[in-house]
């Protein structure tokens, strides 16, 4: 498991309190999303290839896996950096309450043990739908990310002063996202994450 600062405080609030279900009907397969990720790789399966996705997407209202993950980088980004500045509150939007409550409670305990915040997002270097489901009016799709942060450097209010690019470390996360298909709202919501260990 990846020990990439912030993010595994991140990790270890889903822990505390999210789950992820593991039955859905029409799973996409273990084997079929491994032949998909092999026969088209990330940069393909993130611009758009046809693939056993598609149907979910469609399901879902996404005219597309490049629109989908567009939003998808957006809501990593959002949650990562609030995260960060313990005011995670600030995107509940994109979380389910559960989800929100472990990120909430990790930040407090972060705070009560006085573990800096030394780590900080420095971008996204690849993003991937390796899953995706539908169950009912249900859609979860899962994406894995492979994050960047950086160490910064802070001054005495908390504030990023300067941001160490020359040492960037790739953290690799599944993050599944769900969203009712008869919803009006276009937001996903995040409903759990796991790390993948390192090589």
């Amino acid at each position: 498991m990846s020990t990439a600062g912030f993010l595994d405080y991140l990790l270890m609030g889903l822990a505390m309190g999210a789950s992820w279900v593991t039955y859905y009907i029409f799973q996409v397969r273990p084997e079929q999303a491994a032949a998909h990720r092999a026969a088209v790789g990330p940069k393909a399966a993130e611009a758009g290839t046809q693939g056993p996705f598609d149907a979910v997407l469609t399901a879902a209202g996404a005219d597309s896996s490049v629109e989908f993950l567009q939003g998808a980088r957006i809501a990593y980004e959002r949650i990562v950096k609030a995260f960060d500045e313990g005011r995670v509150e600030k995107e509940s939007a994109l979380l389910t309450d559960d989800v929100c409550e472990a990120f909430a409670g990790a930040i407090r305990e972060r705070e009560r043990v006085g573990i800096p915040v030394d780590m900080v997002f420095a971008g996204v270097k690849s993003a991937e739908i390796v899953d995706a489901s539908l169950e009912g009016s249900m859609a979860r799709i899962s994406v894995r990310f492979t994050g960047l942060s950086a160490r910064a450097a802070r001054n005495e209010r908390g504030d990023v002063i300067y941001t160490d690019r020359s040492n960037v470390v790739e953290t690799v996360d599944i993050w599944t996202f769900r969203r009712l298909v008869s919803t009006t709202d276009p937001n996903w919501k995040l409903v759990a994450t796991e790390a993948e260990p390192a090589d």
